[in-house]
């Protein structure tokens, strides 16, 4: 991980996971975030290190530069997932994970532990192709009613994807199902309703977030795989042999 210590204004380096031997499509450091451990107090700063799992680590106030230490950079918090892990947010003080149709959520304290909450199976039968991701681009939304706060995905599964947003609105322990729209079909809106689109990945890493209170809106990136005619009609990318 690179870090940048403001006060020098310099980046440094810090290897936060190693494990041997190399493996394809095994590591992968796509994501981070900070936590504060409900139950300790502590300060987390969590990176995913691929189907390894989850790693975390603290502010060290001895190292100038880097500025984090992480205990245990030979294993994981979590333990290994079966598919590698592509977002962490936090949503009402709670850290979350996903991989593949799960969610996945930590239960802080000095010994924490890591279990299932949501599982997309339960909405979408079809089967996931781990290199799209199945959820992409976990993030904290706004809870409709403006109390608390809701999980927002893209549901991508495989070559057949259309991009569905999904919010799951989350009451304690029970995490609500609430579709929203497809990429596929607000595409369509915009490039008209016979389009042929064949393959739609959206929401790559999360929702961003743009202005604030009434006017609050969150952005997300996407690409369309376009086939037939409409691929000289929309003539959206340029490639070469």
């Amino acid at each position: 991980v690179s870090v940048r210590a403001v006060m020098h204004n310099t980046w440094s380096e810090a290897i936060y996971y190693t494990e041997s031997p190399w493996r394809t499509n095994y590591f992968s450091a796509r994501a981070a975030a900070n936590h504060r451990d409900a139950v300790t107090g502590v300060d987390w700063f969590f990176l995913v290190a691929g189907i390894p799992g989850i790693v975390g680590g603290v502010y060290d106030p001895n190292d100038h530069y880097r500025g984090v230490r992480f205990p245990r950079n030979t294993a994981t918090e979590s333990g290994a997932f079966p598919t590698r892990p592509l977002s962490l947010t936090v949503a009402n003080g709670v850290l979350y994970t996903s991989g593949g149709s799960f969610i996945r959520r930590r239960h802080d304290g000095p010994s924490p532990t890591w279990s299932v909450v949501f599982d997309m199976a339960n909405h979408d039968s079809v089967t996931v192709d781990e290199s799209v991701g199945g959820i992409r681009g976990l993030s904290t939304i706004p809870a409709p009613g403006g109390s608390g706060e809701s999980l927002y995905f893209s549901w991508c599964p495989n070559g057949q994807s259309r991009g569905c947003m999904v919010r799951v609105d989350v009451s304690g322990d029970t995490y609500t199902y609430a579709p929203e729209q497809c990429v596929s079909d607000a595409a369509k809106v915009a490039l008209g309703a016979d389009v042929k689109i064949g393959f739609v990945i959206a929401n790559y890493n999360y929702a961003l977030p743009v202005g604030s209170g009434a006017g609050l809106v969150h952005l997300i990136g996407y690409q369309l795989l376009l086939y037939g005619d409409s691929v000289n009609r929309y003539p959206v990318s340029f490639q070469t042999a």
